[in-house]
């Protein structure tokens, strides 16, 4: 589903269950390399490898964005029971 390397992903499921984010380049999906490597333009990144998937664990979220951002709304699992939607507000300085 996610066109994502096994072992990149075993990768990220390690960094995300030891609090870290973890960001996974996507080959394929949004990206404009094909199968063989041709390039496809019927894709909407123009640039091969730019569009990704991350994990951010909400420990990391909130140890880290806290310092700019006020959490306004934190709904897990909101998009299909698996992506977390986060509503955030910029602090004011």
């Amino acid at each position: 589903m996610l066109s994502i390397d096994e072992d990149l992903f075993q990768i990220a499921r390690k960094e995300f269950t030891n609090g870290q984010h973890a960001f996974i380049l996507q080959q394929g999906h949004l990206t404009t390399i094909g199968e063989n490597n041709e390039v496809r333009t019927d894709k909407v990144i123009s640039d091969p490898f730019e569009y990704g998937i991350t994990f951010i664990p909400e420990t990391y979220l909130r140890s880290h964005w806290l310092k700019w951002f006020e959490i306004i709304d934190y709904r897990v699992g909101a998009i299909h029971d698996w992506e977390d939607i986060v509503v955030l507000k910029p602090k004011k300085i």
